[in-house]
């Protein structure tokens, strides 16, 4: 089972009503905390995963298409960032389903807050050109709580510790 941890903000504009005992997901990267990123007339979810703190970005839309739509942007950010085929894969299995639930960790909310921030910054410097771009941005950002490692490092070691290495502006066709 797939988990989405919302804020109240997003539950309120998701129309979803999030049960408050959820069991844990079941895929690696745990689950996923999600906010809204108003940005101009930018209208986005980020989502961070609750063990590494990879970012997912999504377009708002209807609620109906969210999951899949996060699946697919998921699937993206895992290719660009050189993941396994199979761990992809693996990842994106959710027969079991998913939920929606209320936030359990201030620490990871507090790490949502700080990228959202960040995401801000690089909209408005016109650095990313789509979803898929900025996550890449805010996967190479360096999280305390991590010891100061970068999302995107965190999940190589915890998804696929043998996987090639590769800076991150190189995995994004961006420059430093």
């Amino acid at each position: 089972m797939l988990v989405f941890r919302c804020t109240q903000k997003l539950q309120k504009r998701l129309k979803v009503r999030a049960p408050i005992n959820l069991p844990k997901s079941s895929a690696q990267l745990g689950d996923w905390y999600g906010n809204t990123l108003f940005v101009g007339r930018l209208r986005l979810v980020i989502f961070i995963s609750e063990t590494t703190m990879l970012p997912v970005v999504v377009t708002l839309r209807e609620s109906k298409t969210l999951v899949p739509r996060f699946q697919k942007a998921l699937c993206q950010l895992l290719e660009a960032l050189q993941m396994p085929k199979s761990i992809v894969l693996q990842e994106m299995d959710i027969d079991s389903g998913w939920a929606f639930g209320p936030t359990a960790s201030r620490r990871v909310v507090g790490v949502l807050n700080e990228l959202a921030y960040q995401a801000e910054a690089e909209l408005y410097s016109g650095r990313c050109g789509n979803p898929l771009d900025l996550a890449l941005r805010l996967s190479g950002v360096p999280i305390g709580g991590l010891e100061h490692i970068v999302p995107c490092d965190a999940a190589r070691m915890l998804l696929a510790p043998t996987a090639p290495k590769r800076a991150i502006w190189q995995a994004c066709n961006l420059t430093a």
